[in-house]
């Protein structure tokens, strides 16, 4: 389009996209009177915020501490020391740059129970779990996990920017970062949808723009393996944000390395409802285009789906099996406060069949009934499968069995701009670029910096924000 106003516009930091890591990090430098305008290139702000499930690290909080008493003190979820003694765990020798110290898990927990009370104190609703034995307190935002809170708190927050001075430009993408000959970053430009351009000159100036899963071109060349896969995303998760950054003398990390995936249904068409959850509202069992188990979900969720797709001996199919209690759970399960999925029976993806041999037939699953009859053997024996679950629910098949056709579907991409535990973006050579800063899925994973796989990145979306806004506010 043409005829849109060409604008210059001189403010103290400008951002390139308002999703999670925008938002808190504008949030945070209005607070502390700086000049803000941001740019997002979709209609409505929020980016990947509104699809998460709305966990929050919560570890040393007030707000968790008060809903504690002490009563759950060395309990991880409470326990900042607790909880990186956890993610130790998890580290992969080989990517582990820092002898296990941990510096990015490390800043993120360090801030985490400060940006929950910071939420809290500004009105940001929070729903507890409550206390208990296996988990201790896991904050989610209200109204509860995967039941919107991520989008109340996402408005929120776009109000908190205007009622404080600053400026979202919707409709309008970032596409060049304006640096002098020193290397400082200066400023930016941007275009808008209705053809106006955008000069800004700026203190500072932030990539927030997310990863780059909605983007084959850039997933063909960083992870190749993956391809011909569908990513189930944000739209706006283009990578544009790593390409500027990149042009600007930024460096990237943590490319190639494997992906996760959750469970989505594909009895819809197109719809990929996530139901990344299901193994823990449904007690059932997964198994392949052929009916057999290939692993277990249970203790590496997302890895294992992940391989079960890449895996041509699954065949590209996967079912969810569960029984009549099985439905009545998922019809009424509230984990988390989350009870969404009990519109898979009313949207027709969870399928009744009168048995098990009706199932393999409609299905082809030659090995369904076979997999049913040594998985129920296990369950009645109280011992592992030959997977390593434990604890396995015995599936009755007396009236039948209900099917959920479903798929892995990967979500986003970890590896992206280096920066440092502040969020400045640093070059090959490890030295700060003056004036540019980056949070989000723009840089990757938090985790896999420090050398363990992809967990939290809503978490390190929102800290990172923190953190890096802080960055800005003591360097300008």
């Amino acid at each position: 389009p043409s005829g849109g106003t060409d604008q210059a516009v001189e403010v103290d930091v400008a951002l390139a996209g308002a999703g999670t890591a925008g938002l808190i990090a504008a949030v945070r430098l209005l607070e502390a009177g700086k000049s803000v305008v941001l740019f997002e290139k979709q209609d409505i702000a929020g980016g990947s915020m509104p699809m998460t499930y709305s966990g929050v690290a919560a570890a040393e909080s007030q707000l968790q501490s008060n809903y504690a008493l002490g009563r759950h003190d060395e309990n991880p979820m409470f326990n900042k020391a607790g909880m990186l003694a956890v993610m130790s765990k998890y580290l992969v020798p080989e990517n582990d740059r820092f002898d296990g110290a941990m510096p990015y898990q490390t800043a993120m927990y360090d801030n985490s129970g400060k940006l929950v009370d910071w939420l809290h104190g500004m009105g940001v609703g929070f729903y507890s779990l409550g206390v208990n034995p296996a988990y201790g307190v896991t904050p989610y935002l209200a109204p509860g996990c995967y039941m919107g809170g991520c989008g109340y708190a996402k408005d929120f927050l776009v109000d908190r920017v205007g009622a404080l001075g600053g400026q979202i430009i919707y409709a309008t993408e970032v596409t060049e970062l304006v640096q002098e000959a020193d290397g400082r970053v200066t400023g930016l430009l941007a275009q808008g949808r209705d053809g106006s351009s955008w000069t800004v000159g700026a203190k500072a100036v932030c990539l927030t723009t997310g990863g780059f899963a909605a983007n084959p071109d850039m997933i063909a060349e960083y992870y190749p393996e993956y391809a011909d896969y569908k990513f189930n995303c944000a739209p706006g998760s283009t990578g544009e944000g790593i390409l500027m950054g990149q042009k600007a003398g930024g460096a990237i990390e943590c490319m190639g390395r494997e992906l996760g995936a959750f469970l989505s249904t594909t009895s819809q068409a197109g719809s990929n409802f996530e139901i990344a959850f299901l193994y823990q509202t449904t007690p059932g069992i997964i198994v392949n285009a052929s009916g057999a188990q290939f692993g277990n979900m249970m203790s590496d969720n997302h890895g294992m789906l992940g391989r079960g797709l890449r895996d041509a001996a699954n065949g590209g199919a996967f079912f969810y099996i569960t029984d009549e209690s099985g439905r009545i759970t998922t019809n009424k399960n509230e984990l988390y406060a989350m009870d969404t999925y009990k519109c898979l029976e009313h949207r027709g993806d969870m399928v009744h069949y009168d048995s098990v041999e009706e199932a393999a037939e409609a299905l082809g699953l030659p090995e369904l009934a076979s997999t049913i009859e040594t998985h129920n053997a296990h369950a009645l024996a109280g011992e592992e499968d030959e997977f390593g679950r434990k604890n396995l629910p015995y599936i009755d098949t007396y009236s039948g069995i209900w099917v959920i056709s479903c798929l892995p579907t990967f979500y986003l991409t970890t590896g992206g701009l280096a920066i440092d535990t502040a969020g400045r973006v640093l070059t090959e050579a490890g030295e700060s670029i003056a004036g540019l800063y980056a949070a989000g899925d723009v840089c990757g994973s938090i985790e896999e910096k420090d050398g363990r796989p992809y967990a939290m990145g809503f978490d390190a979306a929102m800290n990172y924000g923190y953190l890096m806004a802080e960055a800005v506010i003591a360097d300008i």
